[in-house]
C-alpha cells in the first residue's frame, strides 16, 4: 500500500518559504525603487539590491531559524513534562487520554481500552500526539525552516532585483512596484 502524500507534511518549510519570498520580493522593490528615485545611475540601484539580498537572506534564515528552535524547544520541555507527569502518575495520565478520547466520540468504554493499549505501546508518543497535539508532522525542525526561508528569499529577491534594475523612468519604476506587489500576493497563494 502506498502512504497517502498530504500537502500538510509541507506545512512547516512551505510557511517558511512563503515568508521568506514575500520579504524578499517587497524589501526589494522598497529598497531598489527607493535608491532608483535618489539616483540619476544604476550603479548604486544594483549596489543596493546585491546589498539587500545579502543581508536580507541571512536575516531570514538566522530570524527562522532563532524562532523555530524556540518552538522546538516549548515542545521539548512539554514531552519532558510530560515524561514526568507519565513517571509519578500513569494511571491518572492514562484517564486523562481516555477522556481526550471520549471528547472525540468515543463511548467511556473504548476510550479506556484505546488509552490502555496506547500506555502499553508508547504512552509518550499517544501523550505527544493526542494530548499534546506534537507529532513527526508538526513538529519544529529549525535547520529545515531556516534554509527554506532563506533560499526563497534569495529566490525571489533575485528575480525582483532584475526587474527593478533595469528601470530609469518613473513610469517604469512604478510598474515595477506593482509588478512586485502582484508577484508577492501570487507566491503568498499559489498552492502547492
Amino acid at each position: 500500500m502506498n502512504p497517502e502524500n498530504h500537502y500538510v507534511n509541507r506545512s512547516n518549510w512551505l510557511r517558511a518559504a512563503i515568508l521568506g519570498a514575500n520579504d524578499g520580493i517587497i524589501s526589494t522593490a522598497s529598497i531598489v525603487i527607493g535608491v532608483a528615485a535618489a539616483s540619476s545611475t544604476r550603479e548604486p540601484v544594483i549596489l543596493a539590491g546585491v546589498a539587500g539580498l545579502v543581508a536580507g537572506a541571512l536575516s531570514m534564515a538566522a530570524g527562522e531559524y532563532v524562532s523555530v528552535s524556540s518552538q522546538a524547544d516549548l515542545e521539548s520541555a512539554d514531552l519532558h513534562r510530560e515524561q514526568q507527569e507519565l513517571d509519578e502518575m500513569p494511571e491518572a495520565e492514562m484517564h486523562e487520554l481516555a477522556k481526550i478520547y471520549e471528547r472525540r466520540g468515543l463511548d467511556k468504554t473504548l476510550a479506556m481500552e484505546v488509552a490502555k493499549q496506547l500506555h502499553e505501546h508508547d504512552a509518550l508518543a499517544a501523550h505527544a500526539r493526542d494530548e499534546l497535539g506534537i507529532n513527526e508532522i508538526t513538529q519544529a525542525k529549525p535547520l529545515q525552516a531556516a534554509l527554506a526561508s532563506g533560499a526563497a528569499f534569495h529566490f525571489w529577491r533575485c528575480i525582483t532585483c532584475l526587474g527593478c534594475t533595469f528601470c530609469s523612468s518613473p513610469t517604469y519604476g512604478l510598474s515595477s512596484i506593482c509588478f512586485c506587489f502582484g508577484l508577492s500576493d501570487f507566491v503568498g497563494h499559489h498552492r502547492c
